[in-house]
């Protein structure tokens, strides 16, 4: 086998390699900490909540250490809180306090210890009694009465009161455990489960043939649209699970759906994830002309989506494994209908190059140092 070749060989391995996901352990590099301090100066007590703004974690466990008695206003509140990576997730190396934050700036992360690859303690020092209680409005708590009015809101708009959970309610009676996880018979690729009503989100991980695909999903209603991830033929099946502030219910596993490599890509094409602005229809796609001399409506039109530019012919179909001359250029498009850019094609024993813009090269030298001649076609020159 020649150099060139066996350098060829070796970069469509690399290029199919990362054509797969790597199921691997999600990185946590930052934590976003929503805390609020229900304390009221000359009362005792330590009514606070935690809610975590980042994927793959969560409190577990949180104390105020500085608590003795009744609080004055100038008092700060220390608090330290345990903080869990979720499965398939680990905390960086090299997580430290400026790996932290909190919202609104109600508080400063003094120290972060990290236990293992999972386990964080965070410790902090929140504003002071007053600076907290500011964050509450007289105005919109109290009434001409200084009664409390059920009508107003509790909390100014850096606080959402569905984050957190009733205090003086007994969290064992939240039912946080999720069932009836299936797939849409009608609409390919959305899941869907039970409503619990307990529930102020959920959080999702995709399993494709038993590994882990994708882990750092959440969904506020009782579905999600999962056809983004329909890249490839195999079987597909989910875990969910409700989460209401820092309570999480068990994982619950959904039906098997097998889907075919074409099955997949009809559910990825069809898919609800594509918003009409991710498309263009414009013919901009790779070769166009910026003189403007654009392929006619009746030929078709150039289209692109999150991965790439396909070509929808006027039938509604598309080039799969294939070439096709469009406005006088040749293209070649791969076994998922994409537009293949910077390449080399082989083609009945034949080696073509597709460049920067998508289309063949001919009578030119290609950028890795090759000559094609002028149908496109590697020629040797030993």
């Amino acid at each position: 086998m020649s150099k060139w070749k066996a350098g060829l060989a070796a970069a469509a391995l690399i290029s199919l390699a990362a054509a797969f996901p790597a199921f691997a352990t999600e990185t946590i590099d930052f934590v976003t900490l929503d805390i609020y301090m229900g304390i009221t100066p000359g009362e005792s007590g330590n009514n606070m909540g935690v809610g975590v703004r980042s994927d793959g974690c969560y409190v577990d466990d949180w104390e105020i250490t500085n608590e003795s008695g009744e609080w004055e206003a100038s008092d700060r509140p220390k608090v330290k809180l345990i903080v869990l990576a979720d499965e398939e997730y680990e905390f960086a190396s090299d997580f430290s306090e400026d790996s932290v934050e909190i919202l609104d700036g109600a508080g400063t992360v003094t120290k972060v210890e990290r236990d293992g690859d999972q386990t964080l303690y965070v410790y902090a020092t929140m504003r002071r009694i007053s600076d907290l209680n500011d964050k509450f409005s007289e105005d919109d708590d109290y009434d001409s009465d200084d009664k409390y009015s059920d009508d107003d809101e509790d909390y100014d708009d850096g606080y959402d009161d569905d984050d957190y959970d009733e205090y003086d309610y007994d969290d064992s009676w939240y039912d946080l455990e999720v069932s009836g996880a299936g797939w849409d018979d009608q609409e390919g690729g959305i899941a869907y489960w039970d409503e619990m009503d307990d529930a102020r989100r959920y959080q999702l991980k995709l399993y494709i043939d038993d590994k882990l695909y994708e882990s750092d999903l959440l969904s506020e209603e009782a579905s999600y649209d999962f056809s983004e991830y329909f890249t490839e033929g195999g079987s597909y099946y989910y875990k969910v699970r409700a989460v209401r502030g820092n309570k999480r219910g068990s994982w619950c596993v959904s039906d098997v759906l097998e889907v075919s490599d074409s099955e997949a890509e009809q559910i990825y094409r069809n898919g609800g994830w594509q918003g009409d602005e991710d498309w263009i229809d414009d013919n901009s796609g790779p070769g166009a002309d910026p003189a403007g001399s654009a392929v006619s409506p009746t030929e078709g039109a150039w289209l692109k989506d999150a991965v790439g530019y396909w070509w929808c012919n006027p039938d509604k179909t598309y080039p799969v494994n294939s070439w096709k001359l469009i406005g006088g250029k040749w293209y070649y498009f791969n076994e998922r209908g994409y537009c293949m850019e910077n390449a080399w094609i082989l083609t009945d024993n034949k080696y073509y190059y597709c460049g920067q813009d998508g289309a063949m090269l001919t009578d030119t030298v290609t950028p890795d140092g090759y000559y094609v001649d002028g149908n496109g076609v590697w020629v040797s020159r030993s």
